[in-house]
């Protein structure tokens, strides 16, 4: 496998991605290069109308997203907002962003992700990977 390291990528799993219409998924569109779809290994959970990641390296369950190249590091300030980190928000945040493993065909990469930082007790598993299929299904009891 061919390994890029480096911190100018982003692994977005839910409403960052292009497919839905928010200020932010705008922001990455405008910013960053579109690299295609991806995945890391974890579980997603349905949080509260948007999804969470929980990293495990040693699972064999694959969350599904896409890897941007990031082409202005200025504007993880702003998705960090987003994400509810920073001085505005309190402590234990509900989101961290760190660097993950993720893969797409032969390279994986070091990418940065938004982590799901709270408690998944009581929420529901994703258990497809990929919150686009998810979000698109009418029922998601």
């Amino acid at each position: 496998m061919n390994n890029i390291n480096t911190s100018d990528f982003l692994f977005v799993y839910g409403l960052l991605q292009s497919n839905f219409n928010n200020p932010y998924a705008d922001l990455l569109k405008n910013n960053a290069a579109n690299l295609g779809k991806g995945y890391c290994f974890g579980r997603l959970y349905e949080i509260d109308g948007y999804p969470g990641l929980i990293i495990d390296e040693d699972s064999k369950d694959q969350v599904y997203g896409t890897i941007y190249q990031i082409k202005n590091q200025a504007i993880f300030s702003q998705l960090d907002l987003f994400e509810g980190i920073g001085e505005r928000f309190s402590k234990p945040y509900q989101y961290m962003r760190i660097q993950i493993k993720c893969y797409q065909e032969m390279q994986d990469f070091s990418a940065w992700a938004y982590v799901y930082n709270w408690s998944v007790n009581g929420k529901k598993l994703i258990l497809s990977g990929d919150y686009l299929e998810y979000s698109s299904q009418p029922e998601k009891d």
